[in-house]
């Protein structure tokens, strides 16, 4: 078989210009191949100021129904317990005898279905959990079983703080300490580092990923932000009740504001 000279003569040519790193796309228009070796530009890295405005421009839009309906909810709430009269006084009295008898059984199961059985059961039925659904699922319960015990025992400490009274100033005391204090120093970075971990397919080797502090401060600020828009309207509500009411309220709050959260987030993303 015969060799093609002119063709030879191309590939040593472009051989030769490579090495001295010469251009080779006029030897690629006139017939041979070139591929280009150069690494597509990279996407500017945004700086935390635009992640963290992101996070909560796009946290606000998802929550703004909830919130204003949860905010809703808590009127009703007021209204039918100072408004309702004996229509709605049996109701109260006897969510509130239950808390009595049962006390931190009550709080633990109650939470643990209001907040973790129900919506998680909603997020199943909307194919909205993620897979392995019964990891998720048992996270989901596990998780607001504990918090039921935790928010029972911050209720309790409220009382020998500020008191068990219904007024003005004992109601803004513990909403201070609550929404200030409590939520943004000890409650919420737990709850951060634990759903990051679910997030991350429960990986405990993956801590130091899930834990980078950028990532976990954007979604400590919006997730701060968002809290204080459903939560100081609804902890306002839930100090106005009477102690053995609080729970049963907080409950009644955690469901209505995770049920509208998971619609919500459903109808967002079949819109994208």
């Amino acid at each position: 078989m015969g060799v093609d000279e002119n063709g030879l003569k191309e590939v040593l040519a472009a051989h030769s210009m490579a090495a001295h790193g010469r251009d080779i796309e006029s030897i690629g228009r006139e017939g041979l191949p070139v591929a280009s070796c150069e690494d597509p530009p990279a996407a500017p890295e945004r700086s935390l100021s635009q992640q963290i405005r992101s996070a909560v421009g796009e946290s606000a839009r998802s929550s703004k129904l909830p919130a204003a309906l949860t905010l809703v909810c808590d009127v009703l709430l007021i209204a039918l317990y100072y408004g309702g009269g004996d229509s709605t006084a049996a109701m109260f009295e006897w969510a509130a005898e239950l808390k009595e008898e049962q006390g931190i059984l009550f709080s633990v199961v109650s939470t643990g279905i209001f907040g973790g059985v129900l919506p998680t059961l909603l997020m199943i039925t909307m194919d909205r959990l993620k897979r392995p659904r019964w990891a998720h699922a048992l996270f989901n319960v596990v998780f607001w079983l504990a918090l039921g015990a935790t928010v029972d025992w911050f209720y309790r400490f409220q009382v020998m703080v500020n008191g068990d009274h219904v007024d003005v100033v004992t109601v803004i005391k513990k909403v201070c300490l609550d929404q200030f204090v409590w939520n943004p120093v000890f409650n919420l970075p737990v709850i951060i580092f634990l759903h990051r971990w679910r997030d991350h397919d429960f990986r405990i080797s993956g801590c130091s990923e899930f834990m980078r502090p950028r990532g976990f401060l954007v979604q400590y600020v919006s997730s701060m932000l968002i809290c204080w828009c459903t939560w100081i309207p609804g902890t306002c509500t839930i100090y106005v009740f009477p102690t053995l009411l609080q729970m049963p309220i907080f409950n009644f709050i955690l469901l209505t504001y995770a049920t509208l959260i998971n619609m919500v987030s459903q109808h967002s993303s079949s819109d994208q």
